[in-house]
This record gives structure tokens, sequence and C-alpha cells, in this order.
């Protein structure tokens, strides 16, 4: 199935789409129902049931703020590194009026993130949870538009992106779609890619 899309895309709203809303309560039950509560009650020693159910409701806010991940942010972050990119932007500092479209070849962005939550009883920790947000963008047929050092807009495009985000190693939600990109995306001030000069 292929989205389009038209404006900021989090982690959340592509894990969970039209229950983005009810996000931190459905990782709550999905950590409690892969057993983490249990494992964490066990690993504390008698931290009892309304325990391991207070773990897994922090484990499921803890998720959820991580799911505000800007997934165009991720994308752009490591497009500041690409060097054709970089190569453009120099050129269009040292050439003010200029711009230049940079072919970004077919290529793959991953990117993993892992907070985690330390479980304290009477100020000992006694468990720590992970969490692991997986991301990977294989990004097609996409023009960068370079003007004066900055990359200030995307031109067409498609996405096929894959995320999963698992706690201590169990899977509790992912997802794999195609995602048209609208025909330009304007970078608002832009991504600086080179100083300008002097």
């Amino acid at each position: 199935m292929t989205t389009t899309l038209v404006g900021p895309v989090t982690a959340r709203w592509f894990l969970f789409g039209k229950h983005e809303g009810d996000a931190a309560e459905l990782l709550a039950k999905a950590v409690e129902d892969n057993g983490v509560g249990g494992a964490v009650a066990a690993a504390a020693g008698g931290l009892g049931k309304a325990g391991a159910h207070a773990v897994c409701d922090e484990v499921g806010r803890t998720a959820d703020r991580l799911l505000d991940l800007d997934l165009g942010d991720v994308l752009v972050a490591a497009w500041r590194k690409h060097s054709a990119l970089v190569a453009a932007g120099q050129r269009t500092a040292a050439a003010p009026g200029t711009e230049e479209l940079v072919e970004l070849a077919t290529h793959k962005v991953t990117s993993t993130h892992r907070p985690y939550v330390d479980v304290l009883v009477d100020g000992i920790e006694v468990a720590t949870v992970e969490l692991e947000l997986q991301l990977s963008f294989l990004v097609k047929g996409m023009l960068g538009v370079v003007r004066a050092g900055r990359l200030v807009a995307l031109r067409t495009g498609s996405c096929e992106l894959s995320a999963s985000l698992s706690c201590k190693g169990v899977k509790v939600a992912s997802r794999k779609a195609t995602l048209d990109l609208p025909a330009t995306v304007r970078l608002g001030a832009g991504l600086t890619l080179a100083p300008a000069p002097g």
C-alpha cells in the first residue's frame, strides 16, 4: 500500500496511524502482554501486580515520547552528510544567486534509538527496561534543491519505510509501507550544507 504524505510524519503516526492518540496506552498494554512487567516484578523481588502495572505504564509513556520523533528530521540529518549535497552547498555558497539540483540516487538511511527506563524501589535500582526504535528508509527518485549553501527543497520521489519498536528485545509494534512524497517539500530557511563565504 502507498501512502501520500501531506505534512510532518512522526514515528507514532507511522506505527499507530488513526490510533496514534492512544499510543501510550497501547504501548503499555503491549509491554504488559509481552511479560515485561512480570519480568521486572520478578527482578525487583516483591514489586507486586500494581507495581508491575505501574512499570508498564511508565515504559509506555517513555516509548510514546520517543515516538514524537519527526521522521523527516531523521532523513534531513542524514542528508547533511551527503557528499554531493555538501559539494553543491559549497559551490552555491561561493556563487550567490545560483541554484543546483542534486539527484539523490536510490539510497538507504537507517537510524536506531535506544532510551531506557530505570526501575527504582526505595531509591535502589532493581531493573532497567530498554526500548529500541529502528527506522529504515529506502529513498528513490528524489532531487535536492540547493541555494546559497543550503538545501532548501526536495522534489518528487518515494520512500520505502520500515519501523519497529521493541521493549527488552520483544517487538511491540512494527510497520512497512511505501510513502509517496509531495511534488515539492520546502524546508523553510533550509538546511545549512556549507557556510557563506567570508
